[in-house]
């Protein structure tokens, strides 16, 4: 007989036909889940295809933000400002300690002057008195008759006086004038460099207004790309698992295939067939 006609002779013999009906179901049960292996093993490569296409599309779409924007020549341009912003910064400082020490050295001669004004203002307050006092030719007190010459002479320091304090007061005003005119100049040229640090602060803040839409862009793009790649991810890694327990399943199911279709059926002759 041959192997097909034995097997089927010793099946009716001894009964095994239950063997092969199991082993049948067993073979049903493998091949559905050989074609849920397939379809999973499509769906798994599926995903890691599409998880690669995306992947390429964000680095695509990254180089096109980048490439639509000059992000180099925008920050040196910027870096460039701020430097001058720098040296704007250190001669204002410069030209403000410039105007304290001019306004320091005019306060001085103008001091110089006020003590000037103060002095012939005491002395002259003297020879005032002594005038008024004798200028009615007796001593109030003694009575006795005063030299004529001497009244004109308190007459003269009195006169004398008066006029170095008119001239000391003339050249004080002169200078607290020049003085004022020094300070509004230097104002108008301080408020020359603030322009121009206003002009150079807009000039950065809009470069960073270009540089945050840049970058808010591109983190979105990111974000964006970021999630849908990781839901892919978690959907591969979770076909994988299924994955897995088929190949676990499949194992199995071959395992007792072998185990109706040969090692039942063997040992089950060994002791039956002396």
């Amino acid at each position: 007989m041959s192997v097909g006609e034995t097997k089927m002779f010793l099946d009716d013999i001894f009964g095994f036909k239950i063997l092969s009906e199991y082993n049948n179901e067993i073979k049903i049960e493998r091949k559905t889940q050989e074609n849920e292996q397939i379809r999973l093993t499509s769906v798994y490569e599926e995903n890691l295809q599409q998880i690669e296409n995306l992947k390429e599309k964000q680095i695509v779409q990254t180089n096109e933000l980048t490439t639509s924007l000059d992000i180099n020549g925008l920050n040196e341009n910027r870096q460039s400002l701020v430097n001058k912003g720098v040296q704007l910064k250190n001669q204002k400082e410069l030209l403000k300690n410039e105007r304290d020490q001019k306004n320091k050295e005019y306060e001085y001669q103008i001091q110089v002057y006020v003590a000037k004004m103060s002095e012939a203002a005491t002395l002259g307050k003297q020879a005032k008195n002594n005038y008024n006092t004798f200028k009615t030719g007796q001593c109030p007190t003694c009575g006795h008759d005063i030299d004529p010459n001497d009244i004109e002479t308190y007459k003269e320091k009195l006169n004398e006086y008066a006029s170095i304090y008119r001239e000391n007061e003339q050249l004080k005003s002169q200078i607290e004038n020049k003085k004022n005119e020094s300070y509004n100049s230097y104002v108008v040229r301080l408020k020359e460099y603030d322009d121009k640090m206003d002009s150079l602060r807009k000039q950065i803040s809009k470069i960073d207004e270009e540089l945050k839409s840049y970058n808010d862009s591109v983190q979105l793009l990111n974000s964006n790309y970021d999630d849908l790649i990781k839901e892919y991810e978690n959907k591969a890694k979770d076909i994988k698992e299924q994955l897995d327990r088929c190949d676990a399943e499949i194992v199995e199911w071959n395992e007792m295939n072998d185990l109706f279709s040969k090692t039942l059926r063997y040992n089950l002759l060994e002791t039956l067939i002396p």
